[in-house]
C-alpha cells in the first residue's frame, strides 16, 4: 500500500526538552514555562468525534483520517513541534483504519523530535488520555507522550525498554516510577494514562487494558485545571540514537 507523506512544519515553536538532574538516571523536562507561545495556539474548536477511532464522547480525538498528503498538520487540530526528525502521515501502518501519524528519527539524534500540540479547553476534574502506538525500536530513552497541566508535567516513558511513569505530586515534585512491563517493540499497544486532579487526585497507567502502576497523588493544585496541552512528540532528552527508529501514533484522545 502507497504512503501518503505529510510534512510537519518546523516554522511553529518549541517542545518542553529533557534534561538530566539528581542522579545519572533520572531524566525531567525542563520547566513548562519555556514553552514557546507559538507552539501553544491550537485551535480548541477543531474536534474530530467523527472517525473510527474516535467515540462521540471525546473531549478532543484524532485517528489521522482524512487528511491531505502535504497538507500538513498544523493549522487544523494541531500546532507543530519541530527538532530532529521526519513527520508524515502512514499509510502503510494504521491502528483503525488506514492511517497513523508517523515520526521517524535518524541515527544520532538527541532531545526532541518533530512532533504536534494540541491545547483544548478542559472542563472536568479528571481527564484519561488514550493512544494506540507501534515503536519499531525501543531507544533507551524518551517521553513518548506528554501533557502540560497548569503548569505540571506528565508523561509516560520509555527507559532501558519498559515503561515509566512521570507526573507531578506535592509531596515529591517530580514523581519518576518505573514499571517492570516491557516496551512492546514491532507491534501496536494501547495506553491510558488516567489522571484525576486536585489535592485528592491520583494517577493510573494502564497498557492494553491492563492497570500497570496506580498511586494517589496531588496532581494539580485545585481539582478544575485553567491550562491543559498535549505533546505528542517523542523526546529523546540527553540519549542519542544509535539506530534509525519509528513511532506511530493512532486514535490519540482525551475523554
Amino acid at each position: 500500500m502507497s504512503q501518503a507523506r505529510m510534512a510537519i512544519s518546523a516554522s511553529l515553536l518549541v517542545a518542553a526538552s529533557c534534561v538530566r538532574f539528581g542522579s545519572s538516571t533520572d531524566p525531567t523536562p525542563a520547566s513548562p514555562d519555556t514553552l514557546d507561545a507559538s507552539a501553544r495556539d491550537g485551535d480548541a474548536s477543531l474536534i474530530d468525534a467523527g472517525g473510527p477511532g474516535c467515540p462521540a464522547t471525546s473531549i478532543f480525538c484524532d485517528d489521522f483520517e482524512g487528511y491531505v498528503a502535504d497538507a500538513g498538520l498544523a493549522g487544523t487540530k494541531w500546532s507543530a513541534l519541530p527538532g530532529a526528525g521526519v513527520g508524515s502521515i502512514d499509510a502503510a501502518l494504521a491502528f483503525s483504519p488506514s492511517h497513523s501519524l508517523k515520526i521517524e528519527v535518524p541515527v544520532g539524534k538527541t532531545e526532541r523530535t518533530v512532533g504536534v500540540s494540541v491545547r483544548p479547553k478542559i472542563g472536568s476534574s479528571g481527564i484519561t488520555l488514550h493512544a494506540a502506538m507501534h515503536i519499531s525500536a525501543a531507544p533507551a530513552y524518551a517521553q513518548l507522550i506528554s501533557m502540560v497541566i497548569d503548569g505540571r508535567f506528565f508523561a509516560v516513558v520509555c527507559e532501558n525498554g519498559t515503561f515509566v511513569a512521570q507526573y507531578q505530586d506535592a509531596a515529591k515534585p517530580t514523581s519518576y516510577v518505573r514499571t517492570d512491563t516491557l516496551i512492546p517493540i514491532g507491534r501496536w499497544f494501547q495506553l491510558a494514562y488516567e489522571l484525576k486532579f486536585g489535592p485528592l487526585g491520583g494517577v493510573r497507567l494502564s497498557i492494553d487494558g491492563e492497570s500497570i502502576y496506580s498511586s494517589k497523588a496531588e496532581t494539580t493544585g485545585t481539582a478544575t485545571v485553567t491550562s491543559f496541552e498535549l505533546l505528542v512528540q517523542p523526546n529523546l532528552g540527553s540519549v542519542t540514537t544509535t539506530a534509525p527508529m519509528t513511532f506511530n501514533y493512532d486514535d490519540v484522545r482525551l475523554e
